[in-house]
């Protein structure tokens, strides 16, 4: 294996060992247990993450672009769906990260600029289930963006094992007051908290497009 390539298997590593730790442990989980998880030395830890906030940026980065991957390219209506259920995971597994982050930032723009990324990757797929007729007409990004981090305010302080079904009802309080009779058939009945707590997984009980 080349240098550059332990290099990136590294930081994969450690960035797969604090998602574990924090989602378990909390925010304020020591770096030095992430770096033994992760199975790195000290050095290598902070070349890559000097600090909590560092790391904490890096964790998002990393969410938001598995949300951007899942759309791109994409032109179908059923879109829309695939990427609520995937961003309603990710803010159930991410949503004290982003708390500790907007708390920490120096630069206030740096929550508007991840806000307006996250409409960016709404609109085409709001456009498309719009035009298919699964969406209200005045629906906007911004109404899903304003829905989104309502759930992620509701979220924070929560334990992790309670979030995916809290996430989940919410979701559904929320998106029907968007969607059309037509786009309702594609969200389907609310998930049952019991049925996602004995699961272990939200995706399992993601509204399929």
């Amino acid at each position: 294996m080349t240098r550059r390539a332990d290099a990136v298997r590294n930081r994969a590593r450690l960035l797969q060992a604090a998602h574990e730790v924090f989602l378990n442990e909390g925010i304020t989980a020591p770096l030095d247990h992430i770096r033994q998880v992760a199975g790195v030395g000290r050095a290598t830890l902070y070349r890559n993450f000097p600090d909590r906030g560092a790391l904490v940026e890096a964790l998002l980065e990393r969410s938001f672009r598995r949300i951007e991957t899942l759309v791109e390219g994409r032109q179908d209506p059923h879109a829309f769906f695939d990427l609520l259920s995937a961003t309603v995971s990710e803010i159930a597994d991410n949503c004290t990260l982003y708390d500790f982050w907007r708390a920490q930032t120096a630069e206030p723009q740096a929550v508007e600029r991840l806000q307006e990324r996250l409409m960016r990757c709404f609109e085409p797929p709001i456009g498309a289930a719009k035009g298919a007729g699964l969406l209200r007409e005045d629906m906007t990004a911004a109404d899903m963006a304003l829905g989104l981090r309502m759930i992620g305010s509701m979220l924070s302080g929560q334990p992790p094992e309670d979030r995916p079904a809290q996430a989940w009802r919410a979701v559904h309080l929320i998106i029907h007051g968007m969607i059309t009779p037509e786009g309702a058939e594609q969200v389907g009945p609310c998930p049952q908290p019991g049925v996602l707590m004995q699961n272990g997984d939200a995706q399992k009980d993601a509204p399929a497009a």
